[in-house]
């Protein structure tokens, strides 16, 4: 009896035993995943946030920048033109870039100039008498406190013609760029966000869905479309602060912030997103750009149906941990085909931002050549005004000598002397001489230019004299440079033989010489520039110093692209990053510049003196 009692008890500790034991293990496990599912949950919607906002600003930023490229473009392009006529510069850029709809010019009213539309890659000038009036729309009224040569990035709204939505609808943001030329111009840039739009929308899956406001006025993206884009379809109750009243409170409040909020309509995941037009001169000016806010959301009934899986799971647990090891299996698999999904669509991004990088690097390829054409076109007027004294010379000899012979015709009727012929020989002899002499100086002037231009042209290692170099580009700048009152002062030996780039070497030499022509002397009645040459065994120093004001305070790097003081002149800002790039890359040296301690600026120039015009053996 005691036996039995006995057995009987230590089967009911066995079993009280097991049942504790099995209960803390349950208690265990179920914590455990329970806060796994919720971090699974935060975790999936907040890569769904994150991918959205990786979207958004990366295409924001895409834009930015290649906005200010087109609109530099244009400028440089309008620069060359003799009167205003932009379209054909409008109809060129448009098709660069396959998400641009639409490319226009407004005039300080607000009035379009010009409009090209793009569709399905073609571009298609709008006639004069469908232009309209843009005054009224807000990225116009945003774009009038812009400062010249500014960028603004508008809200981001559907396109509207004539006063009507476009449909089906076209997401749009707007580049405006505020053009300053005799009169205020805005040239402006649609960009169809469509693509994005898509994307996003793609994000949602079927137990998580996203919402993207701008602000907490209207939805850019909500699962029932019907209560998209609110305020242009009229639809008002359909916003952020009816939905989600309390949270609109709180991201009214904040800047950039995370947020999670568990709402009577499922379990919220968000994220504010600022991103501010710095260009605008008004710090209470609004931007749909300022305000997006990214929501992903997981209704209620898929939260009952995770946490039941959590007890299920937790039972199986106990008893089948082969199920449990297939699960693990089947998460394993899962994970693994969400890193192939995230991998091909990095590969897919980093193509596009390689495709957007080769047409950054094209647009720049083609301001260099603008760049090199607008100063073989300065060294062409400098030629031009230096060949006007020798051809003038020898066109009024050439007068006086028929003038002359004329004379000499009439005196034959009446008779002529022997002085008369030695006077007649005599004139035509030096007549003919000083013609003769004026035509050498002509030809001299012409092979000096050709010689630079065939330089510049040709691009190839050559040998020649540095010395012949430096007073071909002085001689040809000379009529320029005098009209600026600028002496210069040549300090080298009569010869200094290199082999190099003679092209890239008169360019750099120019553009040196131009740049202290334009910002050095500015209040400077005696001006100055002295050039000093020196060979060592291996290399060549250039010094170029001025007397002028030094250099500018405003400009961190004189060298980055762009980087001028005196853009309203006209001036691009590439002449100094130009010379930094020849010199650095293809004449294998450095260039430096400083203010010199007497006043005025120093450019120091050190290149290689011999270089192969051979490659490297070594190279693959």
């Amino acid at each position: 009896m005691d036996e039995s009692e006995h057995s009987k008890g230590s089967i009911n500790g066995v079993l009280v035993l097991t049942l504790s034991l099995s209960l803390i293990t349950t208690l265990f496990v179920y914590s455990i995943l329970k806060t796994e599912k919720v971090s699974r949950l935060q975790s999936t919607q907040d890569l769904i946030i994150n991918q959205a906002s990786i979207l958004f600003t990366k295409q924001v930023a895409n834009i930015r920048q290649s906005s200010f490229l087109i609109f530099q473009y244009i400028k440089d392009g309008h620069s060359v033109q003799k009167t205003f006529n932009p379209e054909p510069l409008l109809n060129k850029v448009s098709t660069l870039l396959p998400n641009i709809s639409q490319v226009r010019v407004l005039d300080e009213d607000g009035t379009e100039l010009v409009r090209v539309n793009v569709r399905d890659g073609i571009a298609t000038t709008v006639a004069s008498e469908e232009l309209q009036n843009k005054s009224n729309r807000d990225y116009y009224l945003q774009a009038k406190k812009l400062a010249p040569d500014s960028l603004y990035l508008s809200q981001i709204d559907l396109n509207i013609e004539q006063g009507v939505v476009v449909k089906p609808i076209e997401p749009t943001i707007r580049a405006v760029y505020h053009w300053q030329l005799e009169k205020r111009f805005y040239l402006v840039i649609n960009y169809q966000l469509t693509e994005l739009y898509q994307q996003l929308r793609n994000l949602s899956t079927d137990s998580t869905f996203l919402k993207v406001s701008a602000g907490t006025d209207y939805f850019i993206i909500h699962p029932d479309k019907k209560k998209e884009w609110a305020s242009s379809f009229e639809e008002r109750n359909a916003t952020l602060s009816n939905e989600y009243p309390s949270l609109a409170d709180t991201l009214n409040n904040n800047v950039s912030t995370r947020f999670y909020y568990d709402s009577e309509l499922g379990y919220v995941s968000g994220l504010k997103l600022s991103i501010l037009n710095e260009e605008i001169n008004d710090k209470d000016s609004t931007s749909g750009l300022n305000d997006l806010i990214f929501l992903t959301i997981t209704k209620k009934d898929q939260e009952l149906i995770l946490f039941y899986n959590v007890y299920v799971y937790t039972l199986l647990t106990l008893f089948l941990s082969i199920v449990v090891f297939g699960l693990l299996g089947y998460k394993e698999l899962s994970q693994k085909r969400e890193l192939k999904r995230l991998n091909q669509q990095l590969d897919h991004e980093h193509k596009q931002l390689k495709c957007a990088l080769e047409i950054e690097q094209k647009l720049k390829d083609e301001l260099v050549q603008a760049e090199k054409m607008a100063s073989l076109g300065f060294l062409v007027s400098g030629v031009a005004h230096e060949l006007n004294t020798p051809i003038g010379a020898a066109k009024m000899t050439s007068s006086n000598l028929k003038t002359i012979n004329q004379d000499f015709g009439l005196k034959i009727e009446q008779g002529i002397s022997k002085s008369d012929l030695l006077e007649l020989v005599e004139g035509n002899v030096s007549g003919n001489q000083h013609i003769q002499n004026c035509l050498q100086k002509s030809s001299d002037i012409i092979k000096r230019f050709k010689r630079l231009a065939v330089d510049r042209h040709e691009e190839e290692v050559q040998t020649f004299d540095l010395i012949t170099i430096i007073n071909d580009v002085l001689d040809s700048m000379g009529p320029i440079l005098r009209e600026a009152k600028i002496t210069t002062k040549l300090h080298a030996p009569k010869i200094l033989e290199m082999q190099s780039y003679p092209g890239a070497l008169s360019q750099t030499i120019q553009n040196i010489v131009k740049n202290s022509m334009d910002h050095a002397f500015e209040g400077v009645t005696f001006r100055r520039i002295d050039i000093s040459a020196n060979a060592s065994r291996d290399s060549v120093q250039i010094v170029f110093e001025d007397n002028g004001i030094g250099l500018s305070q405003t400009i961190n790097d004189v060298f980055e692209p762009f980087a001028t003081t005196a853009r309203h002149q006209g001036n691009t800002g590439l002449g100094l990053h130009l010379v930094h790039q020849w010199v650095n890359q293809l004449l294998k040296g450095s260039v430096s510049i400083s203010t010199r301690n007497e006043g005025g600026t120093s450019v120091n120039i050190r290149v290689a003196r011999y270089i192969s015009d051979k490659p490297d053996s070594n190279e693959n």
